[in-house]
Parts: structure tokens; C-alpha cells; sequence
């Protein structure tokens, strides 16, 4: 189907926001163990730096997930490639419950990541379903749902986990998965593959597009830098918390995620104005936001009131960064935007990997001062890398 062919299928308001809402689910499942990582630390007996090594395989595993797997949404039937990811993700967050080492925690927290692509793989069926008029703002409705997810998941698991213990967290998250594949596989509508493709073929193309746009790289590099530094602070947060500085429970810990969200309601300005004043000038604004962000971590944050502030705009930074990044990455090939997206995340959460371990190590070696000055290195080289492809426009 042709961007500006109507779909075979209606795209009906009560679907879209089934799907908004499995985006959302699916997505959250990378960040429940966040502010979990204090708990697990304690039940295995081991250092922050293993415990956070939860939150990195994760994100290592979702990385891996977005090169091989999304891509084959080109390949494959969409509704029968997102409910086999949603009943793996529900099996392996089963056995992240089950989990009788650290060991095995962090193998099927890999898993999980893995599996949690199914949310990448909706957005493009979601843009395929929709008529051509009101594809963007179908497509703004689930990616609303996914940024929720992110934001909230954090608190469901601090509510959840500070009351009945990190396992039922994972079996919650478990059974959810396993309902929504059920509800998934009848209401997906299951739609032919338009057109024969190898994964060999889609692996290939992935290189031509990054060595062919040079905005691509950009882009790129500069959404791994920024969601480096975003990581880096909530990976190490509970640890922060929970310690002599605040002795906050996981609960308070997970409402952390509430103040996030006020933070990202920044996101639709962030692309009004990307429509107005371009993309390059929102992402000027929002990495050195973020930047300042953590300066005030760095200053201010063994007091409450900075984590707060700070907590406001490296969200909005952060969220406002990753929007025009999109924007502008999916411009640049309508006939492939599936594999620019996939070029993008791949290195955007690859980054939040790198950042989520060189937080563990640098709390584990300069405490709260550590973690800053990583989440800052990381903010300014996006910064950097910005102003750099910015002098040769």
C-alpha cells in the first residue's frame, strides 16, 4: 500500500488506543526494574554495580531486538510477529520472577528486552492502518501511549514492588503481556505482506541508509548521547534514594516517575516547534537544557527540590531532543522510514545502555557526584556533536 492509498482495514478510535495502551505495556516492561534494583541488590547479596547490571542487559537486550527483529516487520505479518513477541516477553518476565540468581535475573532480563520490540513493531502497522489525513496524528495518539509506559512504569513498579517485593512485579507485568497477546491476536487484522524481502536484504539496507545520510548519523549519535545521560540518571536513582542521603522507600522512589511525566508534557511543543523554527533549533535548545540539568544534579542534588527541578527539565530535554531527532531522521526516506527508525533506536538505546553501565560503575566508585558527572558528559557530547554538524550546514 502506497503512503496515500486509504487502508483496507478502518483503523477505529477504540483499536488505536488498544494499541496506544499495548505500546505502553510493552515498553514499561524495560523499566520496572529501575526502581527495583535497591530490593534486588539486598535478595542476591551483591554490589549496585551488579544489581544495575539488570537495567543494562535490558536495554541491551531491547537494543539487540530493534536491529534484528523490527526490521522483519517488512517481511513478515505484523499481527503474527507482535503476538509471538508478547507471549516471549510474558514467558521470559515469568522466569525473571522465578529467578533464583542474580545470573539468571540479568539472562532473562536480557530476554525481556529482546522480546519488548513488539511496541516498535506496532507504530508502523498503526501508520499503515490509517488514512493518509490522519496518519500523524494517529501515529502522535501511540506514540503518546508509549512515553506513558515509559514515564509511569516507573511508578507502578515503586507502588508495586515497596508492597509485595520485586517478583510479583515481574508476574504482573508477566500475566498482563500474556492477556494483551491473547486480545491482540483477534483484533490485529492480519494483513498480507506486500512484498517479498530477505533479511539478509533488510540487514544490508540498514548500512547503505547509515553511510548514504549523513542526518541519519547525526541523528543517531546525538539521540545515543542524550538517552545515555537520561539512563545514567535513572538507573543509579533508587540507589540514591534509598541511601543515607534520603532513606526514601521504594514507593517514594517510584513516584520519581510522576515527576518525569510533568516533564515530558513538553513533548507536543517540542514538535509544534520543530514544525516552526525547524528541528536543528529545538535540538540546539533542548541537549544544552538538559546539559543545565545536570549541573543541578551535580549542585544540588542531595537536596530534594533540585532532583525535582532537574528531574523537570532533563525530561523535557531529553523527550524534546528525541521528538525532533524523529522528526527530521523520518524525512529523509518515506520508502524506508521502517529501517530509519530502526538505525535511529538502535543507536539511541544502545546509548542508554553504555550510559546505564557507566552509571553503575561510577556509583559504585563516587556515589551521587559519579553518577552526575556522567549523566553530564554524556548531555554535553550530545551538545557537541550537534554544534559540530550544525558548522558544516
Amino acid at each position: 500500500m502506497s503512503s496515500n492509498q486509504a487502508p483496507a482495514v478502518p483503523l477505529t478510535p477504540r483499536f488505536l488506543l488498544l494499541l496506544a495502551f499495548a505500546c505502553g505495556i510493552a515498553v514499561s516492561n524495560l523499566y520496572y526494574s529501575q526502581p527495583l534494583l535497591e530490593q534486588v541488590r539486598t535478595s542476591f547479596g551483591v554490589s549496585a554495580a551488579a544489581a544495575g547490571l539488570v537495567s543494562t542487559v535490558t536495554q541491551l537486550g531491547y537494543t539487540l531486538g530493534l536491529l534484528f527483529l523490527v526490521p522483519l516487520g517488512d517481511a513478515l505479518r505484523r499481527r503474527q510477529l507482535i503476538v509471538n513477541l508478547m507471549v516471549i516477553e510474558a514467558l521470559f518476565l515469568a522466569g525473571a520472577a522465578l529467578s533464583p540468581t542474580l545470573w539468571w535475573l540479568q539472562l532473562f532480563s536480557l530476554g525481556i528486552g529482546i522480546a519488548t520490540v513488539s511496541a516498535q513493531v506496532i507504530v508502523p502497522l498503526v501508520a499503515e492502518l490509517s488514512q493518509p489525513s490522519q496518519r500523524g496524528q494517529n501515529v502522535g495518539t501511540v506514540m503518546s501511549g508509549l512515553l506513558l509506559g515509559i514515564l509511569l512504569a516507573r511508578v507502578v513498579a515503586g507502588a508495586i514492588g515497596g508492597t509485595w517485593g520485586w517478583r510479583i512485579m515481574f508476574w504482573m507485568a508477566s500475566g498482563l503481556s500474556l492477556a494483551l497477546a491473547l486480545v491482540l491476536s483477534k483484533t490485529i487484522p492480519n494483513i498480507p505482506v506486500s512484498a517479498s524481502l530477505r533479511f539478509r536484504d533488510l540487514m544490508r539496507s540498514l548500512w547503505t541508509l547509515v553511510g548514504e545520510e549523513p542526518r541519519l548519523r547525526e541523528s543517531a549519535l546525538v539521540g545515543a548521547l542524550i538517552f545515555g545521560s537520561f539512563m545514567a540518571f535513572w538507573t543509579s536513582l533508587s540507589f540514591h534514594l534509598e541511601g543515607p542521603s534520603f532513606s526514601y522507600s521504594t514507593q517514594v522512589v517510584g513516584l520519581f516517575g510522576l515527576v518525569g511525566a510533568a516533564g515530558a508534557l513538553a513533548a507536543p511543543l517540542a514538535g509544534k516547534s520543530s514544525d516552526i523554527r525547524g528541528p536543528r533549533a529545538v535540538i540546539g535548545f533542548s541537549t544544552a537544557l538538559t546539559v543545565f540539568s545536570f549541573l543541578l544534579f551535580w549542585l544540588f542534588g542531595h537536596h530534594l527540590i533540585g532532583l525535582v527541578i532537574g528531574v523537570l527539565l532533563m525530561d523535557a530535554g531529553v523527550q524534546a531532543t528525541h521528538i525532533s531527532n524523529q522528526a527530521r531522521t523520518l524525512t529523509l526516506r518515506p520508502d524506508s522510514r521502517s529501517r530509519l527508525n530502526t538505525v535511529y533506536m538502535v543507536a539511541y538505546f544502545t546509548g542508554g545502555s553504555l550510559g546505564s553501565l557507566v552509571s553503575t560503575l561510577a556509583w559504585n566508585q563516587s556515589g551521587w557526584s559519579g553518577v552526575s558527572a556522567t549523566g553530564l558528559a554524556f548531555s554535553l557530547g550530545a551538545l557537541v556533536v550537534h554544534w559540530a554538524y550544525s558548522a558544516k550546514q
